[in-house]
């Protein structure tokens, strides 16, 4: 049988981590390691509370660290045969969670898979933007972000394939991400998935929700501050295009950008 890592990175949120952690230890019944990586000195989690049959590691810091560098040095000390992201902000809802281990297992040409995020514990409000097309000048002029999806139909397929998908709750193959080299920890936060989905998606793995699985996503809880978001991501939305289609793309794009931010504020 196949084992997971689970890794959460600790933002100054340690309450959320416990809910996270006992959400986890509630619903996921396969075989599983936790691993919670601290990317603050500040707030760190003293008391997870944890089962004895679960083999429990706890990184900590003295400096910030960005979330893909987190990430990478979870992966590091990681045993599993898969990695399971999950954001600090995220729950596991109920049982079905475990379709995501049994879906890997069945379809190897699955590199990287999220199940379906919703805003609320009831699964009422599916998030729009956990799954979408890469950005490209055509995305963004038309403003076609993701494909349709025709959620109510009466089935679903078992999984549907998406170019990007969000790291706030993927589970990737442990041996696809070392072989990926990680996360590009030039990102310190925003679109270091963007950029991980685009090189697996070179070399052939496949990126996939799972319709079956869901998470509860308390979106931006661990980290508040609108300005400091709006920074980050624009950094590394630069920086995604100036590596992957050079440095005239990326400044055409931002010259195509600004009014949107004129408009956002």
């Amino acid at each position: 049988m196949h084992t997971v890592s689970i890794i959460i990175v600790n933002y100054k949120t340690p309450e959320l981590v416990c809910d996270c952690i006992r959400s986890v230890e509630t619903h996921v019944t396969i075989p599983h390691e936790i691993i919670v990586v601290e990317s603050a000195p500040e707030a760190p989690l003293t008391k997870p509370p944890i089962t004895q049959q679960t083999k429990f590691t706890h990184i900590p810091t003295k400096r910030r660290r960005g979330f893909g560098e987190a990430n990478n040095v979870g992966a590091s000390s990681a045993k599993g045969d898969y990695l399971w992201l999950l954001n600090s902000d995220t729950l596991v809802p109920n049982g079905r969670v475990n379709s995501l281990f049994s879906l890997m297992d069945e379809h190897p040409e699955l590199g990287l898979v999220t199940p379906v995020l919703f805003n609320d514990q009831e699964l009422h409000q599916r998030q729009s933007d956990f799954y979408g097309y890469f950005q490209r000048f055509r995305t963004l002029l038309t403003r076609t972000l993701r494909p349709n999806i025709e959620w109510d139909a009466a089935e679903l397929p078992e999984f549907i394939a998406s170019e990007q998908i969000t790291a706030a709750a993927m589970i990737i193959r442990a041996e696809l991400f070392r072989k990926l080299g990680g996360f590009d920890e030039r990102y310190f936060m925003y679109m270091e998935d963007d950029d991980l989905c685009y090189r697996a998606h070179q070399i052939g793995a496949g990126t996939a929700i799972a319709t079956r699985a869901a998470i509860v996503h308390l979106q931006g809880r661990s980290i508040a501050y609108s300005r400091e978001r709006k920074r980050y991501y624009y950094t590394s939305q630069r920086l995604f295009w100036e590596t992957h289609y050079g440095w005239w793309p990326a400044s055409l794009m931002r010259l195509l950008r600004i009014p949107l931010r004129l408009l956002k504020g």
